[in-house]
């Protein structure tokens, strides 16, 4: 039987724990594969792009000889897993965008971040606009984020505040439209961060696409809906 392969890609400042709720019965129907991108400390001076993501991703494929791949990507990797859909069409079999970045919108809730007057609110405000269920925000260690990326790590933030310069306007509706892999849009209703209309102007452009709203759910589907979610991977 062809093992098939789960390649889950995090948002810009998500982990290994994004797919924390992931269940027993997807982790058994798959072969789970947890990327991260590279460290932003590395990319201090011009931050990374779209394409040096797509590149560690594809690399990450080749070195690892995966097909059948069911790639699936949160926020700025949604954005990462279209390219590589679009790229690598005989490996990926599905793709799975969740609030995705990939076409033009104002990121919200990075207002307050900077490299002079970052702080710990700046970071609880942000983590504010990612979700709609207050018990998942009491449940983050914000200050476990704020410590990575600007208390103890300047390099790190000025890393990830130009990368958001790099990514916050892209534009990849050519790409969707050239894109055949059967493709599921999953979305939070009450997304703050990548409103709803940006997952109906995707689903008009990819060929084969169906869309998924989740009610009384923000910008983090697979942690404020894991049961729902999980259920969808099974299904796939």
């Amino acid at each position: 039987m062809t093992t098939k392969h789960l390649l889950l890609l995090p948002g810009l400042l998500g982990k290994y724990d994004t797919w924390d709720y992931l269940s027993e019965e997807v982790t058994t129907l798959y072969q789970a594969h947890y990327l991260e991108f590279p460290d932003y400390g590395d990319a201090s001076k011009k931050g990374y792009t779209l394409e040096d993501f797509v590149q560690s991703v594809v690399a990450y494929i080749d070195h690892n000889s995966l097909n059948n791949i069911t790639i699936v990507g949160h926020s700025i990797g949604g954005a990462v897993a279209m390219q590589v859909a679009y790229e690598r069409k005989k490996e990926i079999s599905q793709l799975v965008i969740v609030s995705s970045a990939g076409l033009p919108f104002v990121i919200k809730g990075l207002e307050g971040l900077s490299i002079r007057g970052s702080g710990i609110q700046s970071f609880h405000k942000l983590v504010e606009s990612i979700f709609y269920d207050t018990s998942i925000k009491e449940k983050l260690s914000v200050e476990r984020a704020y410590n990575d990326f600007a208390a103890n790590n300047k390099r790190r933030l000025k890393g990830f505040l130009k990368t958001v310069r790099n990514v916050k306007n892209l534009d990849l509706t050519s790409t969707l439209k050239q894109i055949k892999t059967p493709s599921s849009i999953i979305w939070g209703e009450e997304d703050n961060v990548t409103p709803l209309h940006l997952a109906k102007q995707m689903v008009t452009c990819l060929e084969n696409a169906e869309l998924i709203v989740f009610e009384e759910c923000g910008h983090a589907p697979q942690l404020e809906k894991p049961n729902e979610f999980n259920q969808f991977l099974v299904s796939l």
